[in-house]
């Protein structure tokens, strides 16, 4: 498939001694963007007859949730996924009360 992620580790695809010490969270975003980060742990790993579902913990973003082998948001950066959201929201009404943005 044109994307798709995998976890590398000790004797699995071994180009670097880099991988040798540790496990690995790959992903292809395109056919030429790579994301490769440390794979601290796999908290969840499930499927549905809709989705594959992951929750990982990386080195680098902390909590991270990957659905269908692309990654979702994580602890670090979904600030700025979810105030994307919110904010047009926020500024359309005016003067909000109350508000419930589902997504």
């Amino acid at each position: 498939p044109a994307h798709e992620c995998w976890v590398l580790g000790v004797g699995m695809s071994l180009e670097s001694e880099e991988r040798k010490n540790g496990f690995f969270y790959e992903e292809v975003v395109t056919d030429d963007l790579y994301l490769k980060m440390e794979l601290k742990s796999i908290g969840f790993n499930g499927e549905s007859k809709f989705q594959r579902l992951q929750v990982i913990e990386s080195g680098p973003f902390g909590k991270t949730l990957v659905i269908d082998d692309h990654t979702q948001s994580s602890a670090l950066d979904e600030h700025t996924y979810h105030e994307s959201l919110v904010h047009p929201a926020m500024l359309a009404h005016g003067s909000p009360k109350t508000v419930f943005i589902g997504g």
